[in-house]
Formats: C-alpha cells, sequence, structure tokens
C-alpha cells in the first residue's frame, strides 16, 4: 500500500469501447460537399468580385490623372522645395514628385517634339533664374549674410532639362558647369556633375562642342576629383580626335595626377584615338594591375580617403571599359592586351574582349 494514500490509477484492464451505432460517421453525400466546401467558395468568390467592381467602378476616379506638360512645369516654376528641421515640406515633396513623374515620362519618350520643345525651353528658365539667384546668394554669403538652399533642387531641373534633348539646352548646362563649380557640398560639386553628365549624352551634337573650353577649364579648376572624372569623359564623348586642345588638356592629367584621374584620362585619350596613355592603357588591361595593392579608393564626408583591394565586380568593369576605349587603337601591343583577355576567368570579360575582336576583324 502507497504511503501517500490510495492511487488515483487502476490496475484493472480498460474495457474496449462498444460502438454506437448512432455515432458512426455519415458518409460524404453530393449535397454534404457542397455544404463544406461549395458554400465556402461561393461567399469568397462574392467578396473578391466585390472587391473588383469597387476598383473598376471607383479606382479610376481616386487615380490622379496624367498631368499635362503645363501643370508639371507651373508645379515646378512654383515650387521653393524647402526644408524645416530636416522635415520635408509639403512644397519640396510634391516638388520631387512632379520631378518622378517628369523623369519618369522623359525616360519613356511619352513627350511629342513639340512638347520637349516647349519643356526646354521652361526648364531652361527656370535653371537660368534659379543660377542667377543663387550666385547671387553666394555674393551674399561672402558678406555673413545666409543664402539659398537650393542645389538639391536645381540638381533635379538640371538633369531633366538634359534629358529633354533639345539643343536649346545646351547654354543653360554649361552655365550650369561654371556656377556649379563654386556649390560645394559634402566634398563635391553636385550641380557642376549633373550638368557635365547632361551635357556628355548629347554626344556628339555639334551644337555641344561650344562647351569644350568649359569642360577643359573644370578639368584643371581645383575642384573635386569626382567632378574633373566627369569632364574628362564627357570630353572623350563631345571633342573630335584631332582636337589638340583636348588632348593636351588631358595629357597634362595623365602626367600628373595619380589613381582614377590618371586612368580615366588615359581611357579618355583612347576614345579620340591618341595613344599617349598607351602605358597606362597596357596596364588597365592587365587583371594584375587591378588585384594588386589597394586600388580601391574611398573618399568620406571629412575628406579623408580610406584604400582598399579592388572588388571583382569593379576589376571587370574596369577591364570591360579599357577594351572599349583600346578598341580605337591601331596598336598591335594594346590588341595582343585584348587577346589575352579572351581567356580571362570572367565571362563578361572575355565576351567583352571576344567581340571586340571581332568587330576589328569585320571592319
Amino acid at each position: 500500500m502507497s504511503l501517500d494514500g490510495p492511487s488515483n490509477s487502476t490496475t484493472e484492464p480498460k474495457s474496449e469501447a462498444v460502438a454506437d451505432p448512432s455515432l458512426e460517421a455519415e458518409p460524404l453525400t453530393p449535397s454534404m460537399l457542397g455544404k463544406f466546401f461549395g458554400v465556402p467558395l461561393l461567399i469568397v468568390a462574392f467578396i473578391v468580385g466585390g472587391a473588383i467592381s469597387v476598383v473598376l467602378l471607383f479606382g479610376a476616379t481616386s487615380a490622379p490623372p496624367t498631368r499635362t506638360i503645363d501643370q508639371l512645369l507651373t508645379s515646378l516654376e512654383a515650387s521653393s522645395g524647402q526644408r524645416q528641421m530636416g522635415m520635408l515640406l509639403t512644397p519640396e515633396k510634391e516638388l520631387w514628385q512632379t520631378g518622378l513623374e517628369l523623369s519618369t515620362r522623359l525616360q519613356n519618350q511619352q513627350f511629342s517634339e513639340q512638347e520637349l520643345d516647349s519643356l526646354a525651353t521652361r526648364l531652361s528658365a527656370i535653371v537660368t533664374k534659379d543660377l542667377a539667384a543663387l550666385n547671387t546668394a553666394q555674393e551674399e554669403q561672402s558678406k555673413g549674410i545666409p543664402g539659398l538652399t537650393g542645389p538639391n533642387r536645381l540638381v533635379f531641373l538640371i538633369s531633366a532639362l538634359g534629358q529633354t534633348k533639345q539643343p536649346k539646352a545646351i547654354d543653360p548646362l554649361i552655365q550650369a558647369v561654371e556656377t556649379g563649380r563654386l556649390i560645394v557640398k559634402e566634398g563635391r560639386e553636385p550641380l557642376a556633375e549633373a550638368a557635365i553628365r547632361q551635357l556628355a549624352e548629347f554626344g556628339e551634337l555639334p551644337e555641344c562642342r561650344k562647351a569644350i573650353d568649359t569642360l577643359v577649364t573644370t578639368l584643371e579648376k581645383p575642384v573635386s576629383t569626382e567632378t574633373r572624372l566627369t569632364a574628362a569623359t564627357a570630353l572623350s564623348v563631345i571633342a573630335e580626335p584631332d582636337d589638340q586642345h583636348v588632348i593636351d588638356a588631358l595629357e597634362d592629367v595623365l602626367h600628373s595626377e595619380e589613381g582614377e584621374l590618371v586612368w580615366t584620362a588615359a581611357l579618355s585619350l583612347a576614345r579620340l584615338e591618341s595613344s599617349a596613355g598607351k602605358s597606362m592603357l597596357l596596364d588597365l588591361l592587365d587583371r594584375t594591375f587591378w588585384s594588386t595593392g589597394d586600388r580601391y579608393r574611398v573618399t568620406d564626408k571629412s575628406g579623408t580617403v580610406h584604400r582598399y583591394a579592388m572588388p571583382p565586380a569593379r576589376i571587370d568593369a574596369y577591364l570591360g571599359g579599357a577594351i572599349d576605349a583600346a578598341s580605337n587603337l591601331a596598336d598591335a601591343d594594346i590588341w595582343e592586351a585584348i587577346e589575352q583577355l579572351k581567356s580571362d576567368r570572367s565571362l563578361p570579360v572575355r565576351s567583352r574582349a571576344t567581340e571586340a575582336i571581332k568587330q576589328r576583324i569585320d571592319t
């Protein structure tokens, strides 16, 4: 007997449960299947159908209609794009919403030639006016008077202006480069960079040649490395191969700078069919050059330069760019280096080298 008293368990054998015929499962008849599955399905279908009807009936009226070009530009002209305590105010939110819509439609080529012409005219006026105000603000700041906070807004307007691809946009873009060289934010010149990129997008358009002197001056100015890199690349797109003024400016960079500026100068010279940067170009066509040393540099907001090993993806990109630029030269050593890259370990690099050699044979 247990000291704790009688146990709740029992050792007596349990009797088997006797099946009650009234508790047996009822067979699933077609009517019961409909009851279990058909009714819920009808309910779900009704809910989904109702939701679709609501969208069809009321969705179109709730979505804002596509704005006309006049409405887009009027919104841009009226918006000042100010901040308060680091927060976007309603006008600035509206500005970026308008900017997104305008940029998307420009990229999707949703404007006619007549609309693009009107767009370029009015955007040019906005950019010119804002640049003038920014110049005034710079002068006031030199006297201790707070200036404008408009570079962010202008970066968008400059980019939108360039996307119109209208020749009348070129003069305001050149002005934006000249003014933008004086506007520094976090160690860079965002206005100048944006304007130079847009000028490069015009490619070999004859009207764009008037920007060459401004770009050469930018290459020589004490501006950030990023702005000078952008200017060097743009010159290789805009200038003619026989423009000795540009060739000389790029050669000066090649012999007086280091790192990315030298690489970019060599590539730009090759695009202009100059072999002045051949020695550097041969290095740029060699994977070993890229994979040795800390060639990847990052400059933080304080201006401190950090050096790292070049990431593999960037090595592939640089090798591809070097192949494209070097393909403009008829130098045997250069083409031997490209031939070697046909067996590179990277498939994109091998493909680029193979295609370059094929195009040379075909021509």
